[in-house]
Formats: structure tokens, C-alpha cells, sequence
């Protein structure tokens, strides 16, 4: 354990502070378990013998119509709390631990039907005991299905956790914390361990959220947060033993860990809670020195020379790339960098990546939901008709599968290809096409060129879409098309819309490109004024150099397939069209993008890309 920030501390000290200090005792935080547990074993059953949970629910209606002289109204909690207050209050000879599983089961459809539904007014600890009292008078019972009640948190625990982190609100947070809060305590009463899955997508929230968000979150659901995320990890890692990547556990997730942890020691918390920074502080410290510190990461021996300051970068860049299709651990951007060589072009490549602009699945989503949401208050149509566009699966697919989980699902009609949508609109009508990125443009240009039967093709070119009938292509040509992007690029409208998109057959004039942000094309990575900030004009040509070449030697493959000319092949290698884009996307990279970023060679000249590509 080093002795950097806090040489007279001890495991045992900190374990001492964590059963002390009232923000991080969870039972401070949410409920007396111990309080609770009483009251349940104080507790007279009121359940007539033998009555059923529909007949005993019928009698408890009838009163309250009786009472208060009206009909009930619908209750919050989907009858959960009614079924809770049931079970709770059964004698021990009609208690059958089916009820038990069954209230949990009722709870996972209340998440789902209710909770999920309107985030924004998830309750909080007021759900806690409506689990656990009932759960803590059948203690006894408990152990029996265990598994079957972890399993049924586990689900609801993944099911909000995958919500938060595409789109994020503070209540369903709180309402998180207190599930997982619950699973805590039903892992002890039923004696079954806590699934470090479960816990791992909890802390992955963090990093999904906003820097903005998060400070804005009210300070009691974020010291919740990192209270759970620390009694998390210490189930699983003993203080006085050192922190190591293991099952459930991967060098991201510790990475999440020590975010977390760094949060909650310099968040604005009040004086009383000071004692619990020192703490996280203490937490932060061990992680960096047992699993961060060059001099304990064989991942990073080869990285020695850097400086922690970069070290330290590369553990964030883990972090920041973590949600692409195949996982970039700190192993993987490691190996990528030592592929530089030296150590001058090492530090000239975590520049250049730390200047990549990935783009989350939720950006994208919140990109051109919001570009749909201003072309229904602009056009005050009652819904937008989208169709795919040539490919059925790739990016296209992927955004529209989220858009039709967004807020605006019900003002979008979605059709499966596009005969199915000219069905659907009337002459001059408007179909929208929606795809994450135009860049280049060619692509688009291809499609529409398939489809309307005007591209010249040769034999190794791909086919994008099918060609549409005689009868769709006039039917086409009167419709308004409307193409939705989260990013395009300059020159990619400019080609969109110009000659060439006449030249497939279309009206230029019933074309529209929306889209959320803009790439210029001359923002170049080795260009003046481009988007990396080299440390100097030897630096910047140095690996341009070594890029292109690179970049040249694996394109080998590629251009002999696609027979390529050696021009074709040089104007590739810093990426398509000499583009020399940084753009990453968690599901694929574009082609633009430079090219010893996603190029994977294993012939004579090996190279192992850090975001490989699927084409």
C-alpha cells in the first residue's frame, strides 16, 4: 500500500471510519434495517385465515369506497403496496414462499410499467420497505429461493441501470440507489452473494452522465451513489488486500471505481461529512498505486518513461473508449501505443487520441431526436414517416432503433424499406431517412444510384440496395426527401446536393439534409489550425510521416481486393479521400477516420488497430 498522501492510516483505521461516519453507513442513508426487522417480528397478523390476496384487496376497496364515500383511485404502485401490506401481514400458516416470489415478480412489472415509463417521478426510499418488511417477517423462509429474489433485483437493477445510462435522471438515480440499497440487504437475509455484474452497470452510470448533470444532481442521491459504489467494492476486495482486475471486475470497471471515488472526495459536501473524503481519498490513493502507477502495471511497462500525468490520461482514455464494440481496456490501448515505437511518437499518439471525438450512443440518439422534434413543430405534421434506407442493418438500423425508443416514438411512423413508405405518403409527401454520419457522401450517393437504377457498377463495387420497381421510382421522384444526421461534413453536402445527386435520377430541389453538428473538412489532423494540438511542427510531420506509412501498408489487402490503383491506395492512407478524421462511433469507425485507427493487418507488416473495423 503506498505511503504517498496518507502514511499514518491503516486499512484498519479506514474500516473503523466506514462503520462511523453516518455518510457512509448505508442504514444512515436509507432505513433502519434493524428498527425494521423489530417491527416485523412485533407484527400481529391481520390477514383473515385462508382469505386470498384477491378477496382480502376486494374487502380493503369495499372500505375504503365505505370511508371515504368514493371509488378508490388508482393506486401508485400497481396494487405492489397492497400485495406487500398482504404478505406482510399472512399468518405463518397460510404463508407459502410462492407469495414471497410472487411480490417480487409484481415489483419487476411495477419497473417496467410504471417506473421506466416516467422516470421523473420514480419514488425513492418509500419502496424500500414495501420489499423488505415482508421479506425480513419471512426471513426464515428466505434462503429457500434466494436466488430467485437476487435474480429478480439483478433484472430490475439492469433494466434501470441500462436507462440511466441513456438517459439520465436524477429520480430514477435516487430510485436506483435504493433498489440497490434493497439488494444489499435481501443478499444477507437470504444468504445468497451479490452478482458483480450487477454492481459493475451501476458503476458504469458514472461515466455515461454529464459532467453538467452530475454536479446538478441533488448531493444526497450522489453521496448515496458513492456510498453503495464503495460498500460495492469492499464486498469484493478486503482493504488490507490490493485491488487487481478479477470476474466482474475488469481494469475499466476499477477505472470506474476510482472515478467515482475521486468524485465524492472533492464534492461539496457539508463539514460534518469530511471525515468520509479522506476516505474515497484514501481509496483513489490505493487504486493509482496497485493498479494505476507505472510501477505496478505490467500493461504499462513498456510506457516507463511517461510521465504519470499521461499514465494517468491512458486510464482515462480506457474510460472515455470503454463502450466500443469491442472493449478497449488499458491492456489494448497500451499495445496500440507501443506500436509508435519511441517514446517522443508514444506521447505524439495519446495526444492524437485524447482528440478523437467519440460519439455515445445517447448523443447521437439526443442528436437527431431533437432535429425531428423542430421538423414536426416546423412542418406541425402529426407524424414523420421514416423508412430505412438501403442496408437493413449497420448504423442505420441502429439509429433508428433508437429513435423509436425515444420520447418521440409516437409522433414517428416507422416503415420497413422504402416502397412501404412511398405506400405511405401521398404525392409531394415527405419520407425521412435517418443514419448516424454524411461525410464523404458517397455512400448516400451509391444507395440512391442503386436504387433508382442509374449507378454503373463494376464487379467488386458493393450493392447498397436493391433497385426499385419502375412504378416506386416515379413515386420517388415525387416525394420530399428528408435526410437526418447527427454529424455531416461540408464537402459531403456540398457533393449531397449538388450535380451528382441529379445524376442519380432525382430532383436535387426535393432534397433536404438536417443534421445536428457540422465537420469541416479542412479541420485535417496534420493540417495548420487542425484539431490536434501538436507540441510543435516536428512533432505534427514526424507522425504524419509514420501514419502514412502505416497506414499505406495496411490498405495491402484492401486495395488488392478492390483493385485499387497505388494513387487510390496513398489517398487512403490518413484516411478515405485523405479525409484524416478522428471520428469513433461505440458500433463501428467511419472510413474517413484515419486510418491505422481501424485498419487491422497480420500479413508481413503486423498492426493491431485500437478501434478494429467491421466492413
Amino acid at each position: 500500500m503506498t505511503k504517498r498522501l496518507f502514511p499514518a492510516i491503516e486499512h484498519t483505521t479506514v474500516a473503523e471510519a466506514i462503520d462511523k461516519v453516518p455518510f457512509l453507513n448505508l442504514q444512515w442513508l436509507f432505513l433502519d434495517v434493524a428498527d425494521l426487522q423489530q417491527r416485523a417480528d412485533a407484527m400481529k397478523p391481520n390477514v383473515p385465515r385462508g382469505q386470498t390476496f384477491k378477496d382480502w384487496n376486494a374487502k380493503r376497496d369495499a372500505g375504503l369506497k365505505k370511508q371515504l364515500n368514493l371509488a378508490p383511485q388508482r393506486d401508485r404502485f400497481h396494487k405492489l403496496d397492497r400485495y406487500s401490506d398482504y404478505v406482510y401481514g399472512l399468518r405463518r400458516a397460510d404463508f407459502n414462499i410462492e407469495a414471497l416470489i410472487d411480490l417480487y415478480r409484481r415489483f419487476k412489472e411495477y419497473v417496467k410499467e410504471d417506473v421506466l415509463r416516467d422516470p421523473d417521478d420514480a419514488p425513492t426510499t418509500t419502496i424500500i420497505p414495501l420489499l423488505l418488511a415482508p421479506t425480513l417477517r419471512w426471513r426464515s423462509a428466505a434462503p429457500a429461493q434466494g436466488k430467485a429474489l437476487m435474480n429478480a433485483l439483478e433484472d430490475v437493477l439492469d433494466k434501470v441501470s441500462s436507462e440511466l445510462r441513456v438517459r439520465f435522471s436524477p429520480d430514477l438515480l435516487a430510485f436506483q440507489n435504493a433498489i440497490f440499497f434493497t439488494y444489499f440487504v435481501v443478499s444477507e437475509i437470504a444468504n445468497v452473494g451479490l452478482n458483480p455484474a450487477a454492481g459493475s452497470y451501476y458503476v458504469k452510470i458514472f461515466r455515461s452522465v454529464s459532467p453538467a448533470k452530475w454536479t446538478a444532481t441533488r448531493t444526497d442521491v450522489r453521496v448515496q451513489y458513492s456510498a453503495l459504489v464503495l460498500t460495492f467494492a469492499i464486498r469484493f476486495y478486503k482493504l488490507d488486500e490490493a485491488f487487481d482486475a478479477k470476474l466482474g471486475f475488469s481494469y475499466n470497471v476499477l477505472a470506474e471505481l476510482r472515478s467515482v471515488f475521486h468524485d465524492a472526495a472533492h464534492s461539496e459536501l457539508e463539514a460534518k461529512f469530511t471525515p468520509s473524503q479522506w476516505v474515497f481519498r484514501w481509496f483513489v490513493d490505493k487504486l493509482d498505486a496497485e493498479v494505476f502507477s507505472s510501477g505496478n502495471r505490467l500493461e504499462l511497462a513498456g510506457l516507463a518513461a511517461l510521465s504519470p500525468v499521461e499514465h494517468n490520461l491512458a486510464v482515462e482514455l480506457t474510460r472515455r473508449f470503454a463502450a466500443y464494440r469491442v472493449p478497449i481496456s488499458i491492456e489494448a490501448i497500451s499495445g496500440f501505443l507501443l506500436q509508435f515505437g519511441t517514446t517522443q511518437r508514444i506521447r505524439a499518439a495519446l495526444r492524437l487520441l485524447s482528440h478523437i471525438k467519440f460519439y455515445p450512443l445517447w448523443e447521437l440518439s439526443q442528436s437527431i431526436e431533437r432535429t425531428l422534434e423542430a421538423q414536426l413543430a416546423l412542418t406541425q405534421e402529426k407524424q414523420l414517416v421514416i423508412a430505412t434506407f438501403g442496408e437493413h442493418t449497420g448504423s442505420a438500423a441502429i439509429m433508428n432503433y433508437l429513435v423509436s425508443h425515444s420520447t418521440l416514438s409516437s409522433r414517428l411512423k416507422f416503415e420497413p424499406n422504402l416502397p412501404a413508405a412511398l405506400k405511405a405518403t401521398p404525392a409531394d409527401g415527405s419520407i425521412y431517412i435517418v443514419d448516424d454520419c454524411l461525410l464523404s457522401g458517397t455512400q448516400g450517393l451509391n444507395t440512391l444510384g442503386d436504387l433508382m437504377g442509374t449507378r454503373v457498377r463494376k464487379s467488386h463495387h458493393t450493392v447498397h440496395a436493391p433497385s426499385l420497381s419502375a412504378g416506386d421510382r416515379r413515386r420517388l421522384e415525387n416525394r420530399q426527401l428528408r435526410f437526418c444526421y447527427g454529424v455531416s461534413m461540408d464537402v459531403g453536402l456540398t457533393r449531397f446536393l449538388g450535380e451528382e445527386y441529379a445524376s442519380t435520377g432525382l430532383d436535387k430541389q426535393r432534397a433536404k439534409v438536417l443534421f445536428g453538428v457540422i465537420e469541416p473538412s479542412s479541420s485535417k489532423i496534420f493540417e495548420p489550425l487542425g484539431p490536434v494540438g501538436w507540441a510543435n511542427e516536428a512533432e505534427r510531420d514526424d507522425m504524419k510521416s509514420f501514419c502514412e506509412d502505416v497506414g499505406y501498408k495496411i490498405l495491402k489487402r484492401r486495395a488488392t481486393e478492390k483493385t485499387w490503383t497505388d494513387e487510390r491506395r496513398k489517398e487512403s492512407a490518413l484516411g478515405f479521400s485523405d479525409m484524416q478524421r478522428l471520428l469513433v462511433f461505440p458500433y463501428n469507425v467511419p472510413k474517413t477516420t484515419l486510418t491505422l485507427l481501424w485498419e487491422r493487418c497480420s500479413e508481413d507488416f503486423k498492426w493491431r488497430p485500437l478501434f478494429p473495423g467491421f466492413d
